[in-house]
This record gives C-alpha cells, sequence and structure tokens, in this order.
C-alpha cells in the first residue's frame, strides 16, 4: 500500500509518502515507522483507530494495539496484541486514519492515512520512503511545543538574557550530538531530510543477519 504519516501538531508539517507491505503485522510496521520518521526506538508505543485526543472519542471507543510489555500495565484491558493485527487489516481504504504514538510522557501522535492500493512484485522491499519534509523531532525534546520551542531558541540564541546563555549553549550541544548519533548529521538542521539514507537503513532493516 501507499500512505502518508505525518507528526500531528507540527507546523512546518514533518512528514513522509511511503510504501509498505500491508502484510505486515503492527508489531513489524512499528519498527517501519521508527526508520521512516527517524525516531530511536528508545519509548513505549501504541497503535489506535481514533485520534486520542480529540474529545468524546475515548479509547474504550475504538480498537488500540500495543506490544506485550505495555498490555502487561493495562487494566483496563485497552489494548489488543500488535504482533496479531496485519497492518492491510485496519489500514485500508474502508478504514479510518491509523494513530500511532511514540514516548507516552513526550506523546508524539503520528497520524497515518492509506492513500491507495498498489501492486506487489516479489522484487519489493517490505517498505520504502518516497519522499518527505524535515527531520525527526529530537528524542526526549518535550513533545512538539517542546521541540518547536527549542528550535526557536537555536536559531536565535542572543535573544534569550545573559543568565540563560550557558543553558543555551548547553541546549546546542545536545541537539548537535543527538543529530549526529541518530541522523548522522554534520549539524543540527530541523529541515534536513534523506530519502536514500532512511530507504538504505529500511533494507538493512528486512536483510536477515549473516546475508
Amino acid at each position: 500500500m501507499r500512505a502518508r504519516v505525518h507528526i500531528v501538531g507540527s507546523k512546518p508539517k514533518i512528514w513522509r509518502l511511503f510504501e509498505v507491505d500491508s502484510s505486515l503485522y503492527l508489531d513489524e510496521f512499528h519498527d517501519v515507522l521508527q526508520v521512516i520518521m527517524g525516531w530511536e526506538n528508545s519509548h513505549l508505543h501504541s497503535f489506535t483507530e481514533r485520534n486520542p485526543n480529540t474529545p468524546g472519542r475515548g479509547r474504550t471507543q475504538a480498537r488500540s494495539w500495543a506490544p506485550v510489555y505495555v498490555r502487561a500495565e493495562d487494566d483496563e484491558g485497552w489494548y489488543l496484541p500488535e504482533e496479531t493485527a496485519r497492518l492491510g487489516k485496519v489500514l485500508n481504504e474502508g478504514s479510518t486514519p491509523l494513530y500511532y504514538e511514540y514516548d507516552f510522557g513526550d506523546g508524539w501522535l503520528h497520524r497515518i492515512d492509506w492513500i491507495e492500493t498498489i501492486r506487489k512484485t516479489s522484487d519489493d522491499v517490505h517498505a520504502r520512503v518516497i519522499r518527505g519534509k524535515r527531520r525527526c523531532p529530537l528524542e526526549d525534546s518535550g513533545g512538539i511545543g517542546g521541540y518547536e520551542d527549542l528550535i526557536a531558541t537555536l536559531a536565535d540564541p542572543h535573544a534569550v538574557d545573559e543568565s540563560d546563555r550557558e543553558h543555551v549553549q548547553g541546549l546546542h550541544e545536545w541537539a548537535q550530538g543527538t543529530a549526529q548519533r541518530s541522523g548522522g548529521e554534520e549539524t543540527f538542521d530541523p529541515a534536513h531530510f534523506n530519502a536514500d539514507k532512511v530507504n538504505e537503513e529500511l533494507r538493512q532493516l528486512f536483510t536477515p543477519e549473516g546475508s
């Protein structure tokens, strides 16, 4: 299938257009999303068929899926096993958008929209990104609001008080280090996105060890 994902609330929008094998299970699709977006897979996650932030649309009104370690803490029984749900069964022409939340503390909410069904050949990779805009937010940057504040501060460090200069310098060094570690970038650039690098990582994701 061809689909589009964006981070809810991001302005300018952080998005990817991609193709993915609809027979993948949601736990495998989670791995794909981590690579496509550029996350580091260091926090909890879940899927749901309704925007959890929409008033009047609680989890009891929608199906949700999560890995076993999230379900172990799920006393209300909200979550279904993601490892038994195929992507094409929950995201298709007749479905609602699929929502993916990563890092329950920062609350990075992604909306995934089905675009079209495409014919898959035996030579096709399991997933590939076609195009996108802007790099992934930095891990642990405080959600979309915190990340946008960080970008604004780094873009104009002289706008802060003299007493905050040392703190801003620390933020700059942290952003640079994170960008180098997670994206292989020489400098932190919110507008950066390299589709070729993402697709190489996707090929490695589905390449058996030792082959």
